[in-house]
Order: structure tokens, then C-alpha cells, then sequence
């Protein structure tokens, strides 16, 4: 399954862009703004912006804008995009795809509504241990069951308590995902894709004690990495991954200056062993999506291994923008082939 669209050709965009694209080729967003870092904690400053100071594309012209404006609310989208973000039918698709060096976390178990009442202590405790606990259709809970405890971290309506993996983790988890199961996520935000979804419990294997960081968010536009982001800081106590610092890079691992929704650090991390195999898979599977702008999430696995998380396509429900305000553009321009792919990444 490949989805594409007919670009929309916007002439004096086109010139424009073309004209700053022998400026950014190699560079990438660095020159665009200037960032200098603040005292104290290393952090990054960005220069405060302008609501009308949109270079080199209008408001219309960007990747978020085009999301609130064309994709949320839309039946018709949401339908063709459902079975990339259903957490199933995904790593179905990327198995299809075949893409050299890429993993796909191994299914343990599935309940839907006909069955969630199978949902027992008896089949938590004969699951292989650790595994991960979700909702296909939705943001919602996470769990981890390791060395027989239980651990709501993410979304919990219940909890976040840690406890054994007895008859109270038990009553706890059916509680969270037998809710999560009858909640339809489309109603939130209008992120309709979601409402096209079998709602089903998915038990996964937890690959945390595999992998180097937590997820590595590859940005996709017209089939093309342009840039990632990445974990940057270290994990302390409970603090879960999500909930970590992260700094945006180049496909080439150099700093960008770019800040979404996350605290960010001064330095990058040192390089992943595996990025250039990351790098390769991202546009492996760009090719699914030539006419679009999508987040291809990856693990690094400190065995050398990468494994697929998911696709997302409504980052943060496109309610928040990047800053500096061109990188939304250059996902825009890419994903309506307005710009050469070599500007974000080698061809």
C-alpha cells in the first residue's frame, strides 16, 4: 500500500524556495536562525518570533497548518490513513515492505471488545515476560509487566503505583484497557483516523532492555528523511522516556535548531551505531508515503537491531508548530514536491 497524491504547484513558492535551497542544501535549517546557547544548564535559546515573520512560505504553506485545515475532520483521510496508525495492521505493512535490517516487536496477545473478558491474571502471568500492555486504536495507557510487577507509566486513569503482579495489578490493568477499549480517541481532537480502527488490546514484548534510548523520531516528507528527533538525556529515577529531553539532528547528525514540544539540550548525544541503518530504513519506508509528510518511529537496539515502532501522521494533534517556523515549511514543500529531495537528504 502506497499513498500518494497530486502535488499542488505553487509557482512563486517554488522560486523562492528553489533560490534558498543551494543555501540549505548542505546546512540544512542551522543558518536559518541564529541560536545561541543560555547559561546555566546548557539549553538552547531560540529568538522570539514574530506571529507575521513567515519566510520564505506563507501560513497556508506548512505541514501543521495543512494537518488543522485538511486532514483533521476529514473522513476521507482518515479512512486511507487508519491502517498506518492502527498498531496492528502497521507492523503488518512494514512486514510487507521487507525493508533490510528492520524489526518488527513480536505480538504476544490480542483482545478485542467480543473477548476482552478473557482478560485474566492467568493469561498476564503465562505471557512471556517483560512485555508492554496498549491500546491499537488510540493514545492511551501503557504498561509494563516485569519480573512479575506491574507498571502503569504512561496515561494512567488509575495510577502510576508499581506493585506485584497479583490480583490488584490485575483488577488495575482490565479497569485501564477494558475503558480504553470503548473510548473512541477520534472524538478528542478530530484526528479521524483513529475512529476507522478495530479497537484491540495489544501485549507486546518490551524491548526497553534492548534498546540505547527511547523512541527515535525519523520526519519523513516526499518519501525523504529530513530531520530527527532524538533522546538527549539520560534516565533518572522513574522519569519514563516521553517525558526526556530531546534535540532535533540532521540526517547527518548535526544539531539542529529546532524546538517542538519537548525541553532540549545543548549537545547531541554521541551518534548511534546503527544511524546510518536508520537512516536507510526511514527512506525504505518513505517510499509508502511519496506525497506525504509522516514520523517514522524507530528504536535503536544496543544488539545492532532496529526495530519499527509506529507511523504518525497528527504529531501532537498538529496543535503546536515547530520553532523556527521554516522547518514546518520545508515538510510542506517537500511533501508537495515544491523543493529537490537532496535539499533535506541525500538521494
Amino acid at each position: 500500500m502506497v499513498l500518494s497524491r497530486r502535488p499542488n504547484r505553487v509557482a512563486s513558492l517554488r522560486c523562492i524556495m528553489m533560490l534558498l535551497a543551494g543555501v540549505i542544501a548542505n546546512l540544512q535549517l542551522q543558518l536559518m536562525l541564529a541560536v545561541q546557547p543560555s547559561s546555566g544548564e546548557g539549553e538552547v535559546t531560540l529568538p522570539r518570533q514574530n506571529p507575521d515573520d513567515w519566510v520564505m512560505f506563507s501560513k497556508d504553506t506548512a505541514y501543521f497548518r495543512e494537518c488543522v485545515k485538511h486532514f483533521k475532520m476529514n473522513h476521507t483521510w482518515g479512512k486511507i490513513h487508519a491502517p498506518f496508525v492502527d498498531k496492528v495492521e502497521a507492523k503488518e505493512i512494514v512486514k510487507r515492505a521487507r525493508v533490510t535490517g528492520l524489526d518488527v516487536i513480536p505480538t504476544l496477545a490480542l483482545l478485542d471488545k467480543k473477548n476482552i473478558s478473557q482478560y485474566s491474571l492467568e493469561l498476564m502471568k503465562s505471557l512471556k515476560q517483560p512485555y508492554i500492555i496498549k491500546s491499537t486504536h488510540m493514545s492511551g495507557g501503557v504498561a509494563r509487566v516485569f519480573n512479575n510487577r506491574y507498571h502503569c507509566f504512561k496515561y494512567c486513569d488509575y495510577g502510576t503505583s508499581e506493585m506485584p503482579l497479583g490480583t490488584k495489578a490485575f483488577e488495575v490493568s482490565k479497569s485501564q484497557f477494558t475503558m480504553d477499549i470503548g473510548l473512541d480517541y477520534s472524538r478528542n481532537g478530530g484526528e479521524l483516523q483513529y475512529r476507522y480502527i478495530k479497537p484491540q488490546v495489544i501485549f507486546e514484548e518490551d524491548i526497553r532492555s534492548r534498546t540505547a534510548t527511547d523512541v527515535t523520531f525519523w520526519w519523513v516528507s516526499g518519501g525523504h528523511p529530513v530531520f530527527v528527533s532524538q533522546q538527549c538525556e539520560q534516565p533518572a529515577g522513574n522519569k519514563q522516556g516521553f517525558q526526556m529531553k530531546r534535540v532535533f539532528l540532521s540526517t547527518d547528525y548535526v544539531r539542529l535548531p529546532i524546538v517542538f514540544n519537548r525541553g532540549v539540550c545543548g549537545d547531541a548525544p554521541p551518534k548511534p551505531a546503527s544511524w546510518e541503518r536508520q537512516f536507510q530504513i526511514a527512506r525504505a519506508l518513505g517510499k509508502l508515503f511519496p506525497d506525504e509528510t509522516v514520523r517514522v518511529d524507530l528504536y535503536d537496539g544496543k544488539d545492532g537491531k532496529v526495530f519499527f515502532s509506529e507511523f504518525t501522521f497528527t504529531t501532537a494533534g498538529c496543535w503546536r508548530t515547530f520553532s523556527p517556523t521554516l522547518a514546518d515549511g520545508l515538510l510542506w514543500a517537500l511533501a508537495h514536491h515544491e523543493l529537490p529531495p537532496a535539499v533535506a537528504s541525500p538521494t
